[in-house]
């Protein structure tokens, strides 16, 4: 059998530990995830959904402040695995294990390496993506590739979405590639090519820019969907927007052309965005027909 030691923290990894604990090829000897933080008005402590997950299949967890080599003392494990941990690993914990570190990364390398591959695949407009089985080095997903596995980018969907199906995608395939590896049946290639980097997703670049197309729009509501959510400043409070369309029209960027009882639209730097479902700020999730209702808006209004 194989033993593992699994690092994880977000949802993308939930399917993949639960993939692989259900395995009769594969024991998990621990889970290594972030420790429990606090977060919300009342600071209430809360853990990772990795940390659920693990106490709810009764495997032993590890929430480690830092990554200390004392810590993993003991720990039998033939192989480490990575799923959307957050955490630089040291090269003792690389060196750890006679089969390395495998990192589980949801784009097909050398594309979108590090923190934001799936919302910047929808930003860019790419119709293919996968799932990348690779070797962790000391480099930023730069290691080589083990496995890949394609799939289309569905119409309208979104990074939530798309992670989701990634996540499951790659919770199918994980326990034959890791026992396939293993069993040296799988020889990791190296990546070629200088690829493109996903950097990290700010606020910043979550903000609206009326100036580009509505077609360029539509990408950053999906690209931004949940987090941090595509915004802009409606009525002189934040508005964020959560599925839009593009649709023909014209007028000064930024302006409200065609505010009714069912539409919300804004013209952009080429064609309209039609508003669908957005949140204003301190409210809640909701569609365009429900956002209007009883709010006055005139047309034109940038």
């Amino acid at each position: 059998m194989l033993r593992l030691l699994f690092l994880g923290s977000s949802d993308f990894a939930v399917p993949i530990l639960e993939s692989i604990a259900a395995s009769p090829d594969i024991g998990v000897s621990a889970v290594v995830t972030r420790p429990d933080s606090r977060a919300g008005r009342g600071r209430t402590k809360s853990s990772t959904p990795i940390a659920h997950a693990a106490h709810s299949l009764g495997i032993p967890l590890m929430q480690p402040e830092k990554l200390v080599r004392e810590d993993f003392e003991g720990l039998e494990a033939d192989m480490m695995l990575t799923a959307a941990y957050g955490q630089w690993l040291p090269t003792w914990l690389l060196e750890r294990t006679a089969l390395g570190v495998v990192n589980i990364h949801p784009s097909l390398l050398p594309d979108f390496r590090g923190a934001a591959p799936v919302a910047r695949t929808i930003l860019a407009g790419r119709e293919l993506t996968g799932v990348s089985f690779m070797l962790t080095d000391s480099g930023w997903d730069t290691g080589p590739v083990i496995h890949s596995v394609h799939t289309g980018v569905l119409p309208g969907e979104t990074a939530g979405e798309l992670s989701s199906r990634l996540s499951r995608l790659a919770a199918e395939t994980a326990p034959e590639v890791l026992s396939s590896y293993a069993r040296g049946d799988l020889e990791p290639v190296p990546q070629t090519g200088t690829g493109t980097y996903a950097e990290k997703i700010s606020r910043k670049d979550a903000e609206l820019d009326w100036s580009k197309t509505a077609d360029e729009l539509v990408l950053a509501v999906r690209a931004f969907n949940p987090t941090p959510g595509a915004w802009c400043v409606f009525n002189g409070k934040v508005l964020k927007v959560f599925r839009a369309l593009a649709t023909v029209g014209s007028g000064p960027p930024g302006t409200f052309l065609a505010v009714g009882k069912e539409r919300l639209t804004v013209s952009a730097g080429q064609g309209m965005l039609d508003l669908q479902e957005v949140q204003h700020e301190s409210g809640r999730r909701m569609d365009a027909v429900t956002f209007l209702r009883g709010l006055r808006v005139e047309p034109a209004r940038r």
